[in-house]
């Protein structure tokens, strides 16, 4: 079967059931996004992994990536999840060592305009792991809460998408209480395949 017979057997299949094919057009968007991560407190101190205590120095600026699927329930309103990336290097003691830090959150967006430009603003809230390397060694894991602000151009199928975004809480801690604060603002663009 080629596209364009699956397409008019879909077409067909939906009209049958009685559902309008435009109930379907572009309320589902997949944003692949990529940037820069500053975390806000670039010098900590941690104590618990393996008992001791370091301070350790992060560098300024690293790059993230992400993905995150939208559903739009109304013209302005919409809800989703997602998840972002990013691997920050840091020192301590002379050695340098790697944190990799992943979040996974629910987000919600506001959308402005009903058109194919969307300025949006919004939140997130969810779940913040990070994974030592190097002269430490160890997990931590919290919750993580964040507001952001962007666009997202959708030219059909493909759109472009810019976005702030600061994690405004984003405590995290281990077992044996090492915590580890990776709060921070993210700046990422991408594109947006709407269906």
């Amino acid at each position: 079967m080629n596209t364009k017979s699956f397409f008019n057997t879909v077409t067909l299949l939906v009209s049958t059931l009685g559902v309008s094919t435009s109930a379907f057009a572009q309320n589902n968007v997949i944003t692949v996004k990529a940037g820069t991560y500053s975390m806000d407190d670039t010098v900590q101190t941690i104590t618990g992994f393996g008992g001791a205590t370091a301070t350790i120095n992060f560098e300024k600026d690293d790059s993230t990536f992400g993905v995150e699927y939208d559903r739009m329930m109304n013209n302005h309103v919409s809800i989703g999840g997602g998840f972002q990336s990013y691997s920050i290097n840091y020192t301590e003691s002379g050695s340098r060592g790697e944190m990799e830090t992943t979040f996974v959150t629910f987000n919600s967006k506001y959308h402005f305009t009903e058109g194919s430009f969307k300025p949006f603003i919004g939140g997130a809230a969810g779940f913040v792991v990070t994974d030592f390397t190097g002269p430490l060694i160890g997990n931590t894991a919290g919750l993580a809460l964040g507001i952001m602000a962007g666009f997202r151009w959708q030219f059909s199928l493909v759109g472009l998408y810019a976005e702030y975004k600061t994690y405004v809480s984003a405590d995290t801690e281990d077992s044996g209480n090492a915590e580890v604060d990776v709060a921070g603002d993210s700046v990422t663009a991408g594109l947006s395949f709407a269906f």
